[in-house]
């Protein structure tokens, strides 16, 4: 994630996506909440993006609704986007 922290390639493809009618669809695990850097631009784009969050860890024992991938989830959704999740490893 170094990669995308340093160069920001996401985000310069999402800047050029908001101002169309493509659907948009973004798979992270979301474990380092760098997802939550384009909250904003999210609410700019003319189609709601969505976004698919790998939540396998959340059935562990002392986790559940406090634990960080949810309160991103949360704070997404909030925000305006669309959250998919899944309960399975999400395996790039």
């Amino acid at each position: 994630m170094d990669i995308e922290k340093e160069y920001q390639l996401t985000h310069s493809i999402l800047e050029v996506l908001k101002d169309t009618k493509f659907k948009v669809l973004i798979t992270t695990k979301a474990v380092n909440g760098l997802i939550l850097r384009d909250m904003e631009l999210f609410q700019s784009f003319k189609t709601t993006p969505e976004i698919l969050l790998g939540l396998s860890h959340v059935g562990e024992v002392g986790k559940g609704a406090a634990h960080h991938n949810i309160k991103i989830a949360n704070r997404l959704h909030e925000a305006g986007g669309y959250i998919i999740y899944s309960t399975q490893d999400i395996v790039f």
